[in-house]
């Protein structure tokens, strides 16, 4: 009998391996149709669609439109064709864990299109429970036409995303893009790279890590000495919960190189930190944000919206007692260092009555902090006498004059005036002058604002 048993057990085995290919592609249709539901209630438009299912291979094809972002603009349409295979396609793909579901090979172009697009490849390993890893890839192309030239090199994405879609891992690089207008205007950015890890969890909220580097970048006409140019320059953003269900965002900025208008700016960094913001009311503004987006909103209204969802979570956010903090900002200049730092605190109180008519005056008596800025006398005059020369062009524009060099007579009276200008900032103590830098300092709290001394209330109830 156990030899009799064991043909039956081999058979049965067969069978269950012959099968399991039509039951992954079973499980395959029922996640990609889950896909399209989720597109759908994000915006999208799903004009056309169709998916065959096979034995061991299905194939889909759609058309989809975008939310459209701006009224005047009909969004462009998408089409996509998808190749899948229902389970792992190589050896070392059996023995990952989570095993592979099935192996899909999509091509995304632009459908009608103004000039012809390069097509967007993607590569995705679909994971048991419905997660993802996508390796996205755009070929080298240029183009050529009335608009000018472009040049994109080397642009790769790998995106692994999670079964329950609230925790995503993304790196990618664009090796190099290079457009140049038909007025010979030309930015090239060479090394542009960056790393992401997040998750929502249960908050609710996009909480990790998001990292972006650039090499090298420079703007300006043709072969000529660019007008700007930065290279080392480095940005990461970073959120997470704290205690009592507070939220903490933080933002810091490197540059090795940034030349403008052929003056050195660099190495230069900054450092910015949100703290004690209320997750649950973050996560609220964050959802109604989202369902915003789904609302395809005119662009005209949209700003509307926004500012009044903004206002409708404004109390309860600034009730958890935030804070804010710039320290340090370090930029450096031909003319020396300029450097400034802020720290700014809302005290906690309870969220008023009527959230949704916030008074000023309220939470700008709560506010608490100081702020300090220093930079070299020179460097603010520089700035003064650029911003009289460009009230100057814009004048001469307006009267239709001609706009170029300023004359030398008309040059000299601008830099009179932004001599002037300078000096009654420092005599109404607006700034101070010490070893040929100036120097503000800003003190506010319980509803005054002092700067250099000088004291002024910001509330209704407030005294100097």
């Amino acid at each position: 009998m156990k030899l009799r048993a064991v043909p039956a057990a081999i058979v049965a085995a067969a069978m269950a391996v012959s099968a399991l290919p039509w039951l992954l592609g079973l499980r395959v249709e029922h996640d990609y149709r889950g896909l399209l539901a989720a597109l759908a209630a994000d915006g999208y438009g799903l004009i056309e669609q169709d998916y065959q299912r096979g034995w061991r291979r299905s194939s889909a094809r759609l058309l989809v439109a975008p939310p459209s972002l701006r009224d005047d603009a009909e969004p462009p349409r998408l089409r996509i064709a998808v190749r899948i295979v229902h389970g792992p396609p190589g050896l070392a793909d059996m023995l990952r864990w989570p095993p592979v579901l099935g192996f899909a090979r999509a091509r995304v172009t632009v459908v009608d299109a103004p000039r012809a697009l390069p097509p967007l490849l993607v590569d995705a390993l679909i994971g048991p429970f419905g997660g993802l890893d996508l390796a996205l890839r755009l070929p080298d192309s240029s183009y050529a036409g009335e608009a000018g030239r472009l040049l994109l090199t080397d642009v790769r994405t790998e995106l692994d995303i999670s079964a329950d879609r609230r925790a995503w891992r993304a790196r990618g690089v664009i090796t190099g893009f290079e457009a140049v207008a038909d007025d010979a205007r030309r930015l090239a950015v060479e090394g542009l790279s960056w790393q992401a890890d997040v998750d929502s969890g249960d908050a609710g909220l996009p909480l990790g890590v998001a990292t972006l580097t650039l090499e090298h970048m420079s703007l300006g006409y043709g072969d000529t000495q660019p007008s700007l140019a930065a290279g080392g320059v480095r940005i990461a953003l970073r959120s997470r919960l704290s205690a009592a269900e507070r939220a903490a965002m933080e933002a810091e900025i490197e540059v090795d190189r940034l030349i403008r208008e052929q003056s050195e700016l660099a190495p230069s960094r900054a450092e910015l930190s949100l703290t004690g913001l209320h997750a649950p009311t973050l996560a609220a503004l964050w959802s109604g944000v989202m369902a915003l987006n789904q609302r395809q909103l005119p662009a005209s209204m949209r700003g509307l919206a926004l500012g009044g969802l903004l206002g409708e979570h404004l109390p309860a956010l600034l009730s958890s007692g935030p804070g804010a903090k710039l320290a340090p900002l370090e930029v450096t200049t031909p003319h020396g260092m300029l450097t400034a730092a802020l720290s700014l605190t809302v005290k906690a109180s309870e969220v008023q009555a009527d959230p949704t008519s916030p008074r000023t005056s309220d939470w700008l008596s709560r506010l608490s902090g100081e702020a300090r800025l220093s930079a070299p006398q020179p460097l603010l005059l520089q700035l003064l006498v650029q911003e009289k020369e460009r009230r100057v062009r814009a004048e001469l524009r307006h009267r239709g004059e001609p706009v170029g060099p300023l004359a030398p007579s008309l040059k000299s009276e601008v830099e009179q005036a932004a001599q002037a200008s300078l000096a009654g900032l420092i005599r109404d103590g607006w700034l101070q002058a010490n070893a040929g830098r100036l120097i503000a300092a800003a003190v506010v709290g319980d509803g005054l604002l002092t700067i250099n001394g000088k004291t002024w209330p910001i509330t209704r109830n407030a005294a100097p």
